[in-house]
């Protein structure tokens, strides 16, 4: 029997300083994860916190060493039994994380503390118990072991020790995570079973290798995600209906949405029904159908690689004197041209043997995928939209939206923010922001 949910989280951050004295943020306001599973390795969060005056001098002493520990517990609450306690707690996770403060918080910290200071007492001292004002900052937070990981290089020539039978991507695979930090990680199975005599890894880090193993022989036949998401690293067939799970994750995510009445967006409650194999997430929120032209032109950067000069001119056609495209590949081997949304791009040819796996033909196919964006949803629960995620995206009481977006999708990127939603006990209610998701099971 599924059960309809809410749930609430508990922050806590401590900024640990290099001279000792750790300190912790009077209130924690809001913490934005912002994601970017198709473009990038790994999220970053930013934190706007309340901290005491008398702080900031030491965080400034320190700021080359200083690091934050950051932790998010979850609160859920069974809502048929009408409780007001949460039923269960649980750690989503705690880590280390290497901050990012603008110079200027610094300089206004300071000039702040003196104004409080002069202003509550104006004989009072730096030392004075009356200098105990806070000021409002923003900072940004990286995860410091999927930092650290990608500073390391590798280098090798992965081989069969018995010449006979050959080496296939997947033990280029195990040797690149065999030298990460990663303590937990999601794999999909390659689609490229070929064997070959060695596999040779040049100069590269982590994220690097695994592209380049992509590149030159081929691990997805839909192109590789590779995201560290806290605390997992997931490596992924990225348009497949279907990934590798972990063991405490739901075999079916819905989400259902409801158009709002009213302009702005976001309106109305979410609920949440689950069971041991599926959940569900019903909300209201705009959706509108993304223009993934611009969008993965925009997404693949300045320049472009093919595997032939074939398939970079199949991608091409010609509109009167204006070279357009679709796919949003974008310059002709033969002279320079625009995209009519994202400007000029370069066109490499890019040599690969028996890799039918190449860049060229992923894009060809990729740029066609239909996207979605969500506007918003509140009270959405934190953990569901993870990078293997697949969701069944479902239209309500809007049968023609449904018929045109309804279907498997799998999320490219977005942002999940935490905000006070209980002054007194520090809860912290989750929002869904601008969800950018593709479809994966195209006819």
């Amino acid at each position: 029997m599924a059960h309809k949910t809410t749930y609430q989280y508990r922050p806590k951050i401590k900024i640990i300083n290099a001279y000792g004295g750790d300190i912790v943020p009077t209130t924690i306001k809001s913490i934005t994860k912002k994601f970017d599973y198709h473009s990038n390795f790994m999220a970053y969060y930013t934190v706007v916190a309340t901290i005491p005056n008398k702080c900031f001098e030491p965080i400034r002493s320190c700021i080359d060493s200083i690091l934050v520990v950051m932790s998010i517990e979850e609160l859920t609450f069974d809502n048929s039994e009408g409780n007001i306690s949460p039923t269960s707690e649980k750690m989503l996770f705690s880590d280390t994380y290497l901050p990012f403060f603008d110079p200027s918080t610094f300089t206004e910290g300071v000039s702040g503390m003196e104004e409080d200071i002069n202003r509550n007492n104006p004989s009072a001292g730096s030392g004075s118990a009356e200098s105990t004002a806070s000021r409002e900052v923003m900072f940004t937070l990286y995860n410091l072991d999927c930092i650290k990981s990608n500073k390391k290089i590798l280098n090798a020539i992965v081989a069969n020790k018995s010449k006979d039978e050959g080496i296939d991507v997947g033990s280029g695979i195990g040797y690149i995570m065999s030298n990460s930090p990663f303590k937990s990680m999601i794999i999909d199975k390659p689609d490229n079973t070929e064997k070959y005599d060695q596999i040779i890894i040049p100069p590269r880090n982590i994220a690097g290798a695994i592209r380049d193993l992509q590149n030159h022989y081929g691990i997805y036949s839909t192109g590789v995600t590779q995201f560290f998401d806290d605390p997992v690293y997931y490596l992924l067939n990225r348009y497949m209906d279907k990934h590798e799970m972990s063991a405490d994750q739901w075999e079916l995510t819905t989400l259902e949405i409801t158009k709002p009445i009213s302009v702005g967006g976001m309106s109305g409650v979410t609920t949440v029904e689950n069971d041991a194999k599926s959940i569900k997430v019903s909300a209201f929120s705009n959706i509108e159908r993304l223009d993934n032209h611009v969008y993965m032109s925009e997404l693949m950067g300045k320049s472009m690689n093919y595997v032939n000069y074939g398939l970079a001119l199949g991608a091409i056609a010609r509109d009167s004197d204006k070279m357009t495209f679709s796919p949003p590949i974008s310059k002709d081997m033969m002279g320079a041209s625009s995209h009519a949304s994202t400007g000029d791009k370069e066109v490499y040819e890019y040599d690969e043997t028996n890799n039918v796996y190449n860049i060229g033909a992923i894009l060809a196919r990729n740029s066609h995928q239909r996207g979605v964006i969500v506007s918003g949803i509140e009270g959405v629960k934190y953990d569901i939209f993870k990078p293997n995620t697949i969701i069944m995206l479902k239209i309500a009481k809007d049968e023609n939206s449904n018929i045109a977006n309804r279907g498997l999708y799998t999320i490219a990127k977005g942002e999940i923010a935490l905000a006070v939603s209980n002054t007194q006990t520090g809860w912290h209610s989750c929002v869904l922001r601008n969800l950018i998701m593709f479809k994966v099971d195209e006819d």
